[in-house]
This record gives structure tokens, C-alpha cells and sequence, in this order.
């Protein structure tokens, strides 16, 4: 397939005009996001790839490392202001044993010493060679901390989200098209270059690493890219980049962190939030800056037009209403919620007057108990311009003309308390929730303004509702998915707190009656010679069982790590994503016998549409379905609405293996022990703090409760007397507690107390010159206290 370019005279002079492009200085270019480098795949020597003006190279396991270093120094050497970035996108010893020993290792970047925000620092130093690895390590930056892979995908532009292969909100993007060339549009055939263009301009993100062969595209591209005044902003919310934003000024765009655009004037927008500054215009003076805006999540008070408690009246909490034309309603006291309206499904309702005037965005929310779903059953009518209902139990929104937009199943029960809203955006979408949770979306059609008066109960066709309502919400604003859980959770406490007081009578008579059956089975107690103790799961183990370790296995201690039955590492077939949901699923599958795709998007996907998380989520299952195919003995299944892993029975899980210990460990009153289950146990843990190199907060609460289930069981061993008598198995226990409490003082002094004991002090010392080191990084300043201070405490 031949592209716009035709000429062989072209095919000549692209190197030397990539070369001469690639040398020119872009002012204001101080990040290496703000630059777009010809980049490749390979595994062989680059210097033909460096002479035809290539700068980034992804390596393959079996590339040539010595001689790629070996032509690297002599490249910057020679070129004093080039920059050259590799990317290994797998674990590989060898490639960081030839980095630390080659003599391009003065040209590199530190992590820890230099940043890839200030490129100035890095050139005034010549530190031009940056290296990312999946891990951090002395000499490279995390790959997964600042890349994302962009794969331009069949469906683009249309579906221009669903090439993303990794965080979508790292600065650094890794484009590759030429796959799709041959696929693409009439318009894009004749101008490729125009690809890289519409990604920039859906997405705010530049293509870092432009991986492509055929140079004169690049070419085309980056002439262009170097003529455009670029400006770079940033939107934080509680000092994180905020993800899924939109841009008033860019209505194409939907970004995730920093954002190069041409356009000088930036507003962003995201539901739910507000924003300082909400506007702001680049100037000569402000130009090479990035432009942060900080975020703030709206009150849910935030544009509330109607808050009716019931509380035997209809007053609006809000704001005064002059007058009500009509009010029929009755009020009862329920066990659960306390005073709410009742409506016969005849001809009780409220009409509220045209006081309340709904804008083409709003919200209701209310708690509903009804009596009778069949046929249409209003909550609020207003004129001809709509009606917010339920039809058999399937929520309904109808727009004029009659247009009805329905869900497809039934979701509202009846005789029981349950929290229904509606988040309208005319001409957009009305998504539809169930005690907080998303249950369908439609597109919606437009609303035409009217005067007429907002009912309640009812609407223009007699529609009315049959039940109890209490706590009706209107706002004239769109609500996100996270305001609207937000907001059942506020209203459920009126519940839980009618429910509390109701109870509280109960429970007095409850303690009393419990006190006095304590009194006779004590009095009816007889000595007990065995103590036998069924294991309870707090959150019950799934169907992956206890297994003996074999050589397929999947690890998640130290790192994470699986091994197909062949004894073949997958792990590096992992992108950042896939491991992500991988552990998610394998985490909650455990704990919770399966994750909901609802579950998925909050944890991994926030801030994506329902539609763009689903495209994610499908490209990703698929992959994965693809590496656990090569004899992994491990299957991903979505069943009963949530998705689950399956393991045959030879394959082993730490992380299963862990709780199963642990449960059995609990058998045991405090203190007793069992010296084989602790064994077990420390063989896993002292491996290390589960995922060490995963920072997302969704693992951080996970992580915290195997820091203090580990703490809280082992800790009152150490009162134990005899457990005392054991020093080797004191020293490995409190060896693997510092891992996950490097800063205890009850674990550091048993420690060293057992190593003197048997004769250790070499040890004992360099254990508290680790601690004093840890210690002066926490608190800087120093332990001081000495082996003779630890031997002395009680």
C-alpha cells in the first residue's frame, strides 16, 4: 500500500530532514512529555535506527545490550543536546547488569537525583539518557509510573478511547499506528499523519514515542508539531491528577492528567466538581508554564431546588415556596423511616406550583415503598415537558412527543424501602439508580422549558402513585455516580438511625436476658480437656482451596509473579492494566467470592463512561483469557454478576494459602500456639509486603488489613513463656513483622534480645543500626538507644 508520499527522491532525504527536525530546540520544552521521538521496536543495533533520526527504542529480552550502551555513549558523545530514551517493557537481569557496567552510564538519568519534569536540570548535567523499566531501580524510572501504550484502535476515531493499554493518566504515551494503516478511513489514508493529530485533540496527550517505519509520516507530523505554540495543563484534586475531565473550549476532549493543547483559553469540567480557576487564558507572560486547576467536590447541597422530608408537612427544606395550589396527601409513622407520605394510586397527590422551575439538566432522588408497580406509577409530572416514573418495576423518564426512555428490566420491588434517582442531561443521557448503584442509562431526548406546575404523586396523564415516598430530592444540576452513592448513604442513616432507636428498648431487655443465661451455663460449666474451635471466615474463602505449592502457582508476596505449568514466567505478559484487574479479581474472589463489573470500574476505570469502561474492561478480559490459555490452569468467569478466577486443583496461590493458615492459626486461644502453621505462614509473609510495587489506593486498604491481622495475631505471642524459649522462631517472626512494621519497638526488642541470647551480636547490632536508619528517615533524628538500652527493656 503506497501513502502520500510517492516519491523515491522523498525516501532519500527523509533521514536527513528527521535529523535536522530532531535538532532543533522547541522553547519552553522542559518535560519529556512535552517532545515526540521517531521510535521503534528491535532487537538488534541501533545505530542505523540513530542515523535515520530514531531516539526511542523499545528492546526486546534478546537484544544486544552491551553493543546498544556501546553505541549510545558514542551517539551523545558526539551530539551534545540529543536525548535518547529505552523502554524494556519485561524484567530482564541482563539488560541491568550491562546498564550498570557500560560507559554510558554518566549520560543517565538518576531517578532519585533527576526528574523527567526538568529537562533543563537533566542537559545542564548531560543527563540525556532515560531509561524506564517495569520496575523502579538505581538507574531507572517505573515504566508503569509515567508510560501508557496506545494502540490507535480499529474503530478510530470513532472509539478513540479503546486503544489505551495502560494508565490512561500517565504523561508518557508509547503510539503506535502502523497497524492500523491499512484499515483506515479514505481521508486518513491520504493524510496519516492527521492520526496522531485527532489523538492529540480527543485526548490531550501527545505521542511521546511515535513507534513507527515509515519515517515520512513522522516526519509530516512532527514539522507540524513543532510549528504549534503548545500550552500544558493539569487538574488536581487533593493533590492527584483528576481524571475524565472535559474542557468547555474542547467539547472533543475527555483527558486524563496533563494536557498539551494549542488551545490558549482552558475551562475544565467533570460532574460533581468545582473547579479554581474555572477559566484561564495563556498569555505571553504564562505560556511556557503548566496551568494547574484544583478541584473541589461540590456539597451535595450544591444547586438543591426541593427536599421534602414528609415530616407531616411538605415544607421545602431549601427554599420558601409562596404558595401551594393543592395538597391531598396523608402522613404515617414507619418503623423504619419515621414520618412519610402515603399515596392511594387514586387521587392523592401534591401540586407544588410553578415555583420549582427544572433546568435541561437535573436530578431527583427519592425513597419510595410502593404498594402496586403495574402500569405507569409517577413520582413527578411537570406539565408536557416530562415525567419522572416506574412502569411494572422498570424505571421510566418520558420527554415530549411522548418519547419514553424505559430500562430494560424491572428493578423496583414492592412493600419494601428502596432508594430511586434519575440524572437527566437533555439531549444527553438519564442514567438510573438503585440505592446508589447504576442500573441503565438511555440516551435522552431534549426538554422543552414549560410553566406548568411540578406535581407530585401524579402527572398530566393521571398516572398516579400508590405507596409510601419520603425524602424527594431535586437538584438542577447532574449528579455524578459518586455524589448519588454519596447521597444514599446520607439518607439511609434517617433508616438506620429509626432502626437503632427502635431497638434500643430491645436491646436493654436483650442484655439483661443474655446476663442471666451467662449466670446459669457458668454455674452448669464443667472442666473442659480439649478446646475445639470451628474456623470462621470473616469473608468467606472461595472456591480456590489450600494447595501444596507445585511449579505452577500464582504469587502475590514479595511481587507479583505466575508460572504456568510448563514452569513458563507469565508475569511479564502483564501489562500495568491487566495486572490491576488480574489481582483485583484474584483479591475479591477470595475475600468476597467475586468482584462486580460495577466494582471494576470504581477501582480501576473511575471517572471512564459506562461505555468507555466496558471497552476497557473487554479488551483487557480478552488478553488476559489469552496469557492464562498457555497452560495456566487458571480461568477468569463472570457468574451470578460478578467475576471470578477458577484454579485447577494443582495450581498454587499464596495469597489463598495465607487465609487458610491464618484461619486455622485462630483455632488456637490466645496465646497458644502452633509452631507449624506459624512456620507456614512466615514461609509466605517473609517474602515480603503483598504487591510492594503496586501503589493504587484501591490496594492500600487491603494491604493495611494484612499489616494488622499479621500484627494483632502475632504480636501477643511474644507475652507468651513459653513461646519465649523459642528464639530461632522469634527471630524469624519478628524479622517478617518488621517487614510489615519496620518501626515497633516491642518486635525490634525481641529481636535483638533473641539474637544475644544465642549468641548473635554481630547480627543483633546490624538489626538495630537497620531499624535506627529507618527511623532517622521517619522521624530525622536517631534512635539512640543501644543494645545494652534493648537488653535492659522489660
Amino acid at each position: 500500500m503506497r501513502y502520500f508520499y510517492r516519491s523515491d527522491l522523498f525516501k532519500i532525504l527523509v533521514p536527513a530532514i528527521l535529523i535536522l527536525l530532531l535538532s532543533l530546540q522547541s522553547y519552553g520544552k522542559n518535560s519529556l512529555d512535552d517532545l515526540v521521538f521517531l521510535s521503534c521496536k528491535t532487537d538488534k543495533n541501533i545505530t542505523p535506527n540513530l542515523n535515520n533520526g530514531y531516539r526511542a527504542f523499545i528492546l526486546s529480552d534478546n537484544a544486544p545490550f552491551k553493543t546498544i550502551f556501546g553505541e549510545i555513549n558514542s551517539f551523545l558523545d558526539n551530539n551534545e543536546n540529543e536525548i535518547i530514551t529505552l523502554i524494556i517493557e519485561s524484567e530482564s537481569s541482563e539488560f541491568l547488569k550491562e546498564l550498570e557496567q557500560s560507559n554510558s552510564k554518566h549520560y543517565l538519568a538518576i531517578p532519585e537525583q533527576q526528574s523527567i519534569y526538568d529537562l533543563e536540570d537533566c542537559k545542564t548535567k548531560s543527563k540525556r539518557l532515560f531509561v524506564f523499566t517495569p520496575e523502579k531501580t538505581r538507574f531507572s524510572y517505573a515504566y508503569g509510573n509515567f508510560i501508557c501504550n496506545y494502540n490507535v484502535p480499529p474503530g478510530f476515531p470513532n472509539d478513540i478511547y479503546g486503544g489505551f493499554d495502560e494508565r490512561p493518566e500517565n504523561d508518557l504515551v508509547i503510539f503506535s499506528m502502523d497497524n492500523f494503516l491499512k484499515e483506515s478511513e479514505d481521508t486518513l489514508n491520504q493524510h496519516p499523519e492527521k492520526i496522531p493529530q485527532l489523538f492529540n485533540a480527543n485526548t490531550g496527550k501527545l505521542p511521546n514515542f511515535f513507534v513507527t517505519r515509515h519515517q515520512e509520516i513522522f516526519s509530516a507530523y512532527h514539522e507540524a508539531f513543532l510549528k504549534q505554540k503548545w500550552y500544558t495543563a493539569s487538574v488536581e484534586y487533593n493533590g492527584e491528577p483528576l481524571e475524565g475531565i472535559t474542557w468547555k473550549n474542547m467539547p472533543q476532549m475527555t483527558s486524563f492528567g496533563k494536557i498539551h493543547t494549542t488551545q490558549g483559553e482552558l475551562s475544565p469540567y467533570k460532574v460533581g466538581f468545582h473547579f479554581s480557576p474555572d477559566v484561564f487564558n495563556f498569555n505571553s507572560q504564562t505560556s511556557e508554564n503548566i496551568k494547574k486547576f484544583y478541584a473541589r467536590q461540590k456539597d451535595l447541597e450544591d444547586e438543591m431546588i426541593l427536599l421534602l422530608h414528609f415530616n407531616q408537612n411538605i415544607d421545602n427544606e431549601i427554599a420558601k415556596v409562596s404558595e401551594i395550589p393543592f395538597n391531598n396527601i396523608e402522613y404515617k409513622k414507619d418503623k423504619s423511616r419515621g414520618w412519610c407520605a402515603v399515596f392511594n394510586g387514586s387521587d392523592n397527590y401534591i401540586d407544588y406550583g410553578t415555583d420549582i422551575d427544572l433546568s435541561d439538566n437535573f436530578t431527583l432522588s427519592v425513597w419510595v415503598n410502593p404498594t402496586n408497580l403495574n402500569g405507569n406509577k409517577s413520582i413527578i409530572g411537570k406539565g408536557k415537558a416530562l415525567s419522572v416514573k416506574f412502569r411494572n418495576g422498570s424505571l421510566l423518564f418520558t420527554t415530549p412527543g411522548l418519547k419514553d426512555h424505559v430500562m430494560d428490566s424491572a428493578v423496583v420491588q414492592t412493600n419494601q424501602w428502596q432508594q430511586l434517582t434519575y440524572v437527566i442531561s437533555a439531549g444527553n443521557t438519564v442514567r438510573f439508580f438503585r440505592n446508589g448503584e447504576i442500573v441503565g442509562e438511555q440516551n435522552a431526548g431534549e426538554i422543552n422549558s414549560t410553566e406548568y406546575s411540578l406535581l407530585i404523586g401524579t402527572n398530566l396523564w393521571d398516572e398516579f402513585f400508590n405507596g409510601m415516598m419520603d425524602d424527594l430530592t431535586i437538584w438542577n444540576r447532574v449528579l455524578s455516580d459518586d455524589e448519588v452513592k454519596r447521597y444514599y448513604q446520607v439518607t439511609k442513616e434517617k433508616n438506620e438511625k429509626n432502626i437503632h432507636q427502635r431497638s434500643r428498648n430491645i436491646g436493654l431487655l436483650v442484655v439483661l436476658l443474655g446476663f442471666s443465661v451467662i449466670l446459669l451455663l457458668n454455674r452448669r460449666k464443667n472442666k473442659k480437656t480439649q478446646v475445639e474451635v470451628a474456623i470462621k471466615h470473616q469473608n468467606p474463602i472461595s472456591s480456590i482451596k489450600l494447595k501444596n505449592k507445585n511449579k505452577s502457582s500464582i504469587e502475590l508476596f514479595g511481587g507479583f509473579k505466575i508460572i504456568n505449568r510448563d514452569g513458563e514466567d507469565l508475569t511479564s505478559r502483564f501489562s500495568l492494566r491487566r495486572k490491576q484487574f488480574f489481582i483485583l479479581v484474584l483479591i475479591e474472589t477470595i475475600k468476597n467470592n467475586g468482584v462486580s463489573s460495577k466494582q471494576l470500574t470504581n477501582y480501576i476505570w473511575a471517572g471512564y463512561s459506562p461505555e468507555r469502561a466496558k471497552n476497557n474492561r473487554s479488551t483487557q478480559i480478552l488478553r488476559i483469557r489469552e496469557i492464562l490459555a498457555q497452560n495456566s490452569g487458571v480461568n477468569i468467569e463472570f457468574n451470578d454478576k460478578k467475576w471470578t478466577l477458577t484454579l485447577d486443583d494443582d495450581i498454587y496461590c499464596d495469597l489463598a494459602d495465607y487465609f487458610n493458615l491464618m484461619e486455622q492459626l485462630k483455632q488456637f486461644p490466645t496465646p497458644s500456639y502452633n509452631t507449624e502453621l506459624i512456620s507456614a505462614i512466615l514461609k509466605i509473609v517473609e517474602k515480603g509486603m503483598p504487591l510492594p510495587n503496586m501503589d493504587d489506593e484501591w490496594l492500600d486498604n487491603f494491604k493495611s488489613e494484612i499489616s494488622e491481622e499479621l500484627l494483632e495475631t502475632f504480636l501477643p505471642l511474644y507475652s507468651n513463656k513459653q513461646f519465649a524459649e523459642e528464639s530461632d522462631l522469634i527471630i524469624r517472626l519478628s524479622h517478617a513483622l518488621l517487614i510489615y512494621d519496620p518501626l515497633n519497638e516491642t518486635i525490634l526488642k525481641h529481636k535483638v534480645k533473641s539474637l544475644v541470647r544465642l549468641g548473635k551480636t554481630s547480627t543483633a547490632q546490624e538489626c538495630l543500626d537497620h531499624f535506627d536508619k529507618v527511623y532517622q528517615q521517619c522521624y530525622a533524628q536517631p534512635f539512640q538507644k543501644s543494645i545494652t538500652d534493648i537488653m535492659e527493656m522489660d
